[in-house]
């Protein structure tokens, strides 16, 4: 998979560029949560952190605050073998949020 199809899966157009720059430098994290009001079906937003620690603290935010459908994870890159994705029960324990 290239980094085009991550960009284009998880950015809109207008996003693509920064998404990329962000996505070619060492790991980095994202949190996605549902979007409020969207007229779309599933319709999402995400974020970009430069470590682990920042995206945990928002993503605790986003649970604590009873956002739909926040999961959270670190892209793939040429230095990392595997991708992480965190979401569900394991996100609570993540964070340290009670369910």
């Amino acid at each position: 998979m290239s980094a085009g199809f991550i960009t284009d899966f998880l950015f809109p157009t207008t996003e693509r560029s920064t998404a990329a720059m962000v996505i070619s430098n060492e790991t980095k994290w994202f949190v996605s949560f549902e979007a409020l009001g969207g007229r779309r079906r599933a319709l999402r937003e995400t974020k970009i952190f430069p470590n682990e620690e920042e995206a945990r603290l928002y993503a605790k935010e986003l649970v604590l605050a009873d956002r739909k459908n926040v999961m959270a994870g670190t892209f793939l890159s040429p230095d990392q073998a595997t991708r992480r994705l965190i979401s569900g029960p394991e996100l609570h324990r993540w964070t340290g949020a009670t369910a």
